[in-house]
C-alpha cells in the first residue's frame, strides 16, 4: 500500500514507525513519567505540610510572645502597686539603742558543744538511713 501525496510517499513502514513510537510513549510514560510525577506530587505535599507546621509554630511563638509581654507588663503593674512607700528615717539616739552582750565560750564548752551536734547528726543520719 502506497500512498504518494507530493513527494512524500505514505506507505505500510510510516504506519508501522508511527505504532512504534505510541509504543514507546506509552510505556515511557506508563514506567518512568508517572511514577516520578507521583513522587514529585508526593514531595510538594509533604513540603506544604512542612511550611503549614512552620506556620503554625511561628504562630504559637508569636502568641507566646504576646502572653509574656502581657504577664511581663502585669507583674510590673503590680509590683509598682505594691512598692512599699519609704518612710523617713528615724535617727535613734545611742541611748534609745539596744544594747549588745558579746559572750565567749571557754574551750571545753566548745568541745562539748562540737560533741553534742556530731551526736545529733549521727542520730538523724542514722534515722534517714534506716
Amino acid at each position: 500500500m502506497n500512498i504518494a501525496v507530493g513527494t512524500i510517499a505514505i506507505n505500510g513502514t510510516l504506519l508501522v514507525q508511527m505504532l512504534n513510537f505510541w509504543i514507546a510513549y506509552l510505556m515511557i510514560r506508563l514506567l518512568l513519567l508517572r511514577p516520578v510525577y507521583r513522587l514529585i506530587l508526593e514531595r510538594e505535599k509533604a513540603t506544604g505540610k512542612q511550611y503549614e507546621e512552620i506556620r503554625t509554630a511561628e504562630s504559637d511563638v508569636e502568641h507566646q510572645q504576646e502572653n509574656r509581654r502581657k504577664l511581663w507588663h502585669a507583674c510590673r503593674e503590680h509590683f509598682e502597686k505594691q512598692r512599699p512607700t519609704l518612710e523617713p528615717m528615724v535617727h535613734l539616739r545611742p541611748e534609745e539603742m539596744p544594747q549588745v552582750s558579746s559572750h565567749t565560750i571557754t574551750e571545753k564548752e566548745a568541745v562539748r558543744l562540737h560533741k553534742d551536734t556530731l551526736g545529733l547528726l549521727r542520730k538523724s543520719v542514722e534515722m534517714a538511713d534506716g
